[in-house]
């Protein structure tokens, strides 16, 4: 059976003009509007020079490793600072001390800390704006180098 189209009737065409003005009209407009936005959690890494006829392997610098550990209490509070084996309190009180500790031991003339890098433990517990105000009392101390340690990978985290 054949299908025969009244007479009269017309076949319908789409103009595709007012489409592809739309299509350019979005493209220009997202290519204005994008905006490159620089990676989240991108630290600044400031490596020493090696001058002319020094290498890295020739350099015996021994680098000082200094552990703190975060504890957690139950609400995810800041409950103990270690420095090592020494207990330092919790809470802000015990950011203080640490900053201070750190600067007395550690800072040599001008205030300057010269191969000294911190090792912190934090708890998985430990809210993050805690972690955030110990490195900035680490770096207040004037200790740049901070590492973390990561419980995954780090068979001496308990």
């Amino acid at each position: 059976m054949k299908f025969v189209s009244p007479a009269g009737v017309k076949k319908v065409q789409t103009d595709m003009t007012p489409m592809i003005d739309v299509v350019f009209q979005l493209m220009v407009f997202f290519l204005f509007t994008f905006k490159i936005a620089p990676v989240e959690g991108e630290i600044g890494v400031n490596m020493p020079a090696i001058t002319a006829g020094s290498s890295a392997q020739k350099q015996d610098v021994t680098i000082e490793r200094v552990p703190i550990k975060l504890l957690a209490g139950n609400s995810g509070g800041l409950d103990q600072v270690m420095l090592g084996e020494r207990f330092l309190g919790g809470g802000e009180q015990a950011l203080r001390s640490l900053s201070q500790v750190l600067k007395d031991t550690y800072a040599g003339p001008g205030g300057v800390v010269n191969d000294v890098e911190v090792e912190v433990d934090a708890d998985r517990q430990l809210r993050y704006h805690w972690v955030i105000r110990a490195t900035n009392a680490i770096m207040y101390a004037g200790i740049d180098a901070i590492n973390f340690r990561d419980p995954k990978i780090d068979p001496r985290h308990k």
